[in-house]
């Protein structure tokens, strides 16, 4: 696939009180189903684009309003997860989908080594470089920092329903996410 030079529409990033009080710093890798026109929308109907196959539908509010809530700063992907996924690797073969769910991604087949690299310098690079950024000036400031993603999920996935409201998925976070809300996160 050959595009003409791009020429960006908006920032690859969204960052919301930067300089907010709470430890907790929001991420948001889905928040927007925006592709440029130059990808004319992969392959993909308008339809399908409104759909959690390019976004994590309601994400990008959640995270508005609880960056306000509990003065945290919040960072946002702002272009959709079918371009690149901002919360895999790049080596991941995830990262760009050819497919998602049952909905095929014409523009995502075949892609070479240069538009791989293009998309993850445009889209992937900016916004894991301003969470760098931000957890380095915490660091520097001696700021306490626990890192909080926000995503959501469709009530059936494959044709597997499922049953939860709201989840907390940890990797090494067991005491946060096992602890009570009512009380204050450990540190």
């Amino acid at each position: 696939m050959t595009l003409e030079p791009h020429s960006p529409h908006r920032s690859a990033v969204e960052i919301l009180n930067q300089s907010g009080s709470s430890p907790v710093v929001l991420l948001c890798e889905h928040a927007s189903n925006f592709i440029p026109s130059e990808y004319a929308g992969l392959g993909v109907s308008s339809d399908e684009l409104q759909q959690h196959i390019a976004w994590d539908i309601g994400a990008a509010g959640v995270t508005r309003k609880l960056s306000r809530l509990i003065d945290a700063p919040a960072l946002r992907g702002m272009y959709s997860r079918l371009l690149i996924d901002l919360n895999r690797p790049l080596t991941s073969p995830t990262s760009i989908v050819t497919r998602s769910e049952s909905t095929d991604i014409a523009g995502n087949v075949s892609l070479d080594g240069e538009e791989r690299a293009r998309r993850a310098a445009l889209y992937f690079e900016p916004f894991h470089r301003a969470v760098e950024q931000l957890l380095e000036e915490r660091r520097r400031a001696g700021r306490p920092t626990l890192i909080v993603a926000v995503h959501s999920f469709t009530p059936t996935f494959h044709g597997d329903a499922r049953p939860w409201q709201a989840g907390i998925i940890y990797d090494k976070g067991a005491a946060f996410a096992e602890c009570d809300a009512r009380s204050t996160p450990p540190a």
